[in-house]
């Protein structure tokens, strides 16, 4: 996913990634100062067979802007070879926010 921040902007940008076997995946952004940059988060084993995705503006002022934002199913290798999570396979949400 991706986010823009202006550049009055003050705080921190978090994306949670619930419903993980390793319990909550998170990555964080701070001000972009008027520059797209692109938020990532990898390798997510789901727990069960739902995740929740959450999109956080936490301790700040100013505005965000959120775009992109997906949900894949990723492709792994395993003794060479490739496979798709079964969970994911087939799957794929598009969002935006604004």
């Amino acid at each position: 996913m991706w986010y823009l921040t202006d550049a009055d902007f003050r705080g921190t940008v978090r994306v949670w990634a619930t419903g993980a076997a390793e319990g909550t995946k998170e990555v964080k952004g701070l001000s972009t100062q008027g520059v797209w940059r692109e938020l990532t988060i990898e390798h997510v084993k789901l727990a069960g067979a739902t995740m929740g995705l959450y999109l956080n503006v936490m301790d700040g002022t100013g505005k965000v802007w959120f775009d992109d934002v997906e949900v894949v199913a990723a492709m792994t290798v395993r003794g060479g070879g490739r496979y798709s999570s079964p969970r994911l396979a087939g799957w794929s949400v598009h969002a935006r926010v604004a």
